[in-house]
């Protein structure tokens, strides 16, 4: 099977890994870890073994990261 990895430009990843490091929300700070790791070219169960997020929400989280952008950050944790 294939993995699926996201393609981040240089602000995307930089905002992500800022956003991972300096904020106390826990939940934006697992997203922001989970697109990082898929954008390493990790897999679903890779990401879930790492961050013992179910399967279910790295998947949701890494279409809406697809289809949104960096906008999904301000959009859900704004």
């Amino acid at each position: 099977m294939k993995i699926k990895k996201l393609v981040l430009n240089y602000f995307e990843r930089w905002e992500l890994a800022s956003s991972f490091r300096t904020y106390a929300n826990h939940c934006l700070c697992m997203y922001c870890c989970t697109i990082l790791l898929k954008a390493d070219g990790l897999s679903a169960s890779q990401v879930v073994a790492q961050t013992e997020i179910i399967a279910q929400t790295v998947g949701s989280w890494d279409k809406c990261f697809e289809s949104q952008g960096i906008q999904r950050l301000y959009i859900c944790f704004g």
